[in-house]
């Protein structure tokens, strides 16, 4: 790689690729690129890793490409095309624009001037001049008098136009609402991708599935549907949706022999702790202490009981705690207390669990199903995310505790 033009706004960064490719990429980073440090350009591992020739164009500043010295940036740019072009071994060279939220703008806007042939833009504004548009932007606060009118007109573009974008991020949909008003591009929905549709797109398989359809929008849309679906992400989503519905399907689900679950259930433990836990103490809720068991023991490791008291469970997944010294209800840490004693249940009220004995707490339970709301002369105790349990004026459902019986080991 080579740095071809930089300036006092703009880096040009150039990898040659391999002469047998039959396109050249360039490249426009988004707001606050981290390829302004890095070295590289936007794109730069998918240009390794395929030996693509590729141009990337990196914005110092985030003002949409239309400050500074960003005509000799971009005259730099098409040279560089323009040579690499001579040397490549096909004639039919297809010219290809890439560029993700202010560089998805400045792919289409500067589409006719680079001449391409086609533009994947991921996530663009038409224009952050509020004077242009009346919805909220992400980013009219970057709004500078330079900015005035650079709405994208036709005029302005050129090639085949595909513009990525997730229709639930209301202010991306809006853009993507008035691109197509101005220009003739093609909309590639991303469903509860947010602003960052490259994320749910990323990998050089993806990419290389793109460049092969370039010419058939459906393609193109199915390829980005069916991406998405199967990502970890939107799979987890689902199960986090699906959870709030049925948390016993979503256990049988995690805990199949399919060998793609048991890949599911490995990620989701290994980096969504506290939804594992929530799903336990879902299950609970619902009277399934055994499976909410298992899932505790898969989370904590299996350490055995001298007895099995029940122990209150906090909508978090965590265990009640009582703090004698302070007179404090709180929550254990992935089930071990970090301080005070746990709270157990037993058939005439509630007590602190020490190796002293039962100490009985000064607290009334109400019942309601599998789940019972706890009072103190304070209000009724809620847990929070943080490890703390706070007095309320009331509780809704979902705050409620349970009883959880560890099994015999």
């Amino acid at each position: 790689m080579s740095t071809i033009y930089e300036g006092d706004h703009y880096i040009v960064r150039a990898l040659e690729g391999t002469d047998e490719k039959n396109i050249i990429v360039t490249s426009f980073t988004g707001v606050g690129a981290p390829e302004r440090h890095d070295g590289t350009f936007f794109g730069y591992s998918l240009a390794k890793k395929l030996d693509l020739p590729w141009v990337g164009i990196i914005a110092k500043h985030d003002c949409w490409y239309r400050d500074g010295d960003y005509l000799q940036a971009f005259g730099a740019a098409l040279h560089w095309i323009k040579a690499r072009k001579q040397t490549l071994h096909t004639q039919d060279i297809s010219l290809l624009g890439y560029g993700v939220s202010m560089g998805a703008y400045a792919v289409i806007k500067y589409s006719r001037l680079f001449n391409f042939d086609y533009v994947i833009s991921m996530a663009p504004q038409w224009s952050i001049d509020k004077s242009e548009v009346s919805h909220h932007s992400h980013f009219q606060n970057f709004f500078q008098p330079i900015l005035k009118s650079m709405g994208i007109r036709t005029e302005d573009t050129h090639g085949k136009t595909y513009v990525f974008f997730d229709p639930y991020e209301r202010p991306d949909a809006e853009e993507v609402k008035l691109i197509q008003q101005k220009t003739p591009a093609f909309s590639v929905p991303v469903c509860h991708a947010g602003h960052m549709v490259t994320a749910r797109l990323k990998g050089t398989k993806i990419f290389q599935k793109l460049l092969s359809n370039l010419d058939n929008p459906a393609a193109i849309r199915r390829i980005a549907a069916r991406t998405r679906r199967n990502a970890p992400e939107n799979i987890f989503r689902i199960l986090r949706y699906a959870q709030r519905k049925n948390p016993l399907w979503v256990f049988r689900l995690l805990t199949s022999d399919h060998p793609a679950n048991r890949e599911i259930l490995d990620q989701f433990m290994r980096h969504h702790d506290a939804d594992m836990r929530t799903l336990a103490a879902d299950l609970a809720r619902a009277g399934h202490s055994t499976e909410a068991t298992q899932l505790f023991r898969q989370l904590g490791g299996n350490y055995r009981q001298v007895f099995t008291p029940s122990y209150v469970l906090t909508w978090t997944g965590e265990l009640l705690c009582y703090d004698i010294a302070e007179k404090a209800f709180l929550q254990t840490k992935h089930h071990i207390p970090e301080r005070g004693a746990p709270v157990i249940l037993n058939d005439d009220g509630l007590y602190a669990f020490t190796p002293a004995g039962l100490i009985p707490l000064a607290c009334q339970t109400q019942q309601d199903g599998f789940c019972f709301s706890i009072h103190t002369e304070n209000g009724h105790l809620s847990a929070r995310p943080d490890g703390t349990v706070a007095p309320v004026s009331h509780v809704m459902d979902w705050e409620k505790f349970c009883v959880l019986q560890y099994q015999q080991t």
